[in-house]
């Protein structure tokens, strides 16, 4: 029972500050009672499965503990796997490089075996004191590092780092297995691990640091390419707005020429040659008129504009759109996802024949979500990235943004994004969640 009292404390702690930093840094499944229940009951159910676990040998049982906070993880916290294993994998990198360091300080300062120092009650409580000073220091600075990180980077960096932390702990538990038996040869070697899991401890957050420089790098090269695709989507909308305008000008310039042939062609009787230029006059204004008025400026501005590239490279377009309520959804955002899939579409329509060309489009709004479907033919092979088409360009590195921002800002206004391939038909449904704006 004493045993019990003066240690399992440690272990609550370590438990402790390791669903802390988790709950820190990932999006909790569960709010309110039901959150601070399910995280106290974890945090419980871990330090007494860590303390009572009947398996001696230290390798077996980190492997036993990193199935079990997956799984507890899983049920807890969103996310991918590869995200939580890293911040599990991050944890026992901690707690290990912390009893490593705390145990040779307190075996070389002593001059006494590391297993003396390990099972005997006093220098145990003394290592266990420093080494949970350590780790809550390193915590902290994990979790300084990581909250401010977005988790939409791409899966191989986190892969990566998987990997390397995994290198880590398989060298850290190979310096435990040796650390005793270099110690029987001298007391000095104390000092020498203690050095290496300084080295550990640094190299360690370098690590951590540089990730955190990849994933700056990676967000800020996706934020700018979005941004380029809204500039360069506002630059076409103005040049087709300046277009349809100069039409419009030489319109209304002949009108009046046009008019006054027509007088004079029904005082003569004409009235054939009369209904011909009414016909034609009528022709040109309803080319001029948008092909879409829902109700909604953004949404009738890029469809308007996608439509007349469409009729420039022979696109069949085939529109069906809902007079729409008031959307409360970010502009920017909306004009990107519609601007985007059409995009995507017309590119795929580029490459096949002119007779097989079409692009199928629907808008509107069905409990309380504005919906978006696009369909188009594509003959591509497809190559899937991170659950995405992956870009046929040979520019990859700047080209492929298309389908992630489209994802992204789906995401970002709590909707989704999906799409499916079947008969060689590309459909892609985008579902928004909106408020109607209601006068009552």
């Amino acid at each position: 029972m004493i045993s019990f009292l003066s240690n399992y404390p440690f272990t609550l702690i370590e438990a402790t500050l390791f669903y802390y930093m988790v709950f820190r840094v990932l999006p909790c499944k569960y709010n309110g009672v039901k959150r601070l229940s399910f995280i106290i009951t974890a945090i419980l159910f871990y330090s007494f499965a860590v303390y009572f676990c009947p398996v001696n040998s230290f390798f077996y049982r980190i492997i036993l503990f990193y199935i079990i906070s997956v799984a507890i993880i899983s049920f807890l916290f969103e996310g991918n796997f590869y995200i939580k294993s890293f911040y599990i994998l991050l944890n026992y990198y901690i707690l290990l490089t912390s009893d490593l360091m705390a145990g040779n300080a307190v075996s070389y300062i002593n001059r006494t075996d590391i297993n003396i120092v390990l099972f005997t009650s006093d220098t145990t409580i003394i290592t266990s004191i420093i080494s949970k000073m350590i780790n809550i220091i390193l915590f902290l600075i994990s979790i300084h590092y990581f909250r401010k990180l977005k988790y939409d980077i791409s899966k191989k960096y986190w892969v990566t780092m998987d990997f390397i932390l995994t290198l880590f702990i398989v060298t850290l538990i190979f310096i435990m297995y040796i650390n005793a038996s270099l110690q029987n040869i001298s007391n000095i070697y104390s000092l020498y691990l203690f050095g290496i899991s300084i080295s550990f401890f640094a190299l360690g957050f370098l690590v951590i640091y540089f990730f955190q420089e990849i994933c700056y790098f990676y967000e800020k090269d996706k934020q700018n390419s979005i941004a380029n695709i809204k500039a360069k989507f506002l630059e076409q909308q103005m040049a087709h707005q300046k277009i349809e305008a100069h039409e419009l000008r030489i319109i209304r310039h002949d009108i009046k020429n046009n008019l006054a042939l027509i007088s004079n062609l029904l005082k003569r009787n004409n009235l054939e040659e009369s209904k011909k230029y009414i016909d034609a006059i009528t022709v040109a204004l309803d080319e001029t008129k948008p092909a879409v008025n829902s109700g909604n400026i953004i949404i009738d501005s890029v469809l308007n504009y996608k439509i007349a590239v469409c009729k420039k490279i022979d696109i069949k377009t085939q529109i069906n759109v809902d007079n729409l309520p008031e959307i409360n959804i970010n502009p920017l955002d909306l004009s990107a996802i519609i601007s985007n899939v059409l995009d995507n579409a017309i590119e795929a329509n580029e490459k096949i024949e002119q007779l097989e060309r079409f692009i199928s489009i629907k808008i509107f709004c069905y409990k309380n979500f504005l919906s978006i479907v696009v369909k188009n033919p594509f003959k591509n092979n497809i190559e899937y990235d991170n659950d995405l088409v992956k870009t046929s360009k040979p520019d990859k590195m700047f080209h492929g943004y298309g389908l992630q921002s489209i994802k992204l800002a789906a995401e970002k206004n709590y909707g989704s994004f999906k799409f499916y391939i079947d008969n060689d038909i590309f459909t892609a449904t985008i579902l928004l969640p909106i408020e109607l704006n209601i006068q009552e």
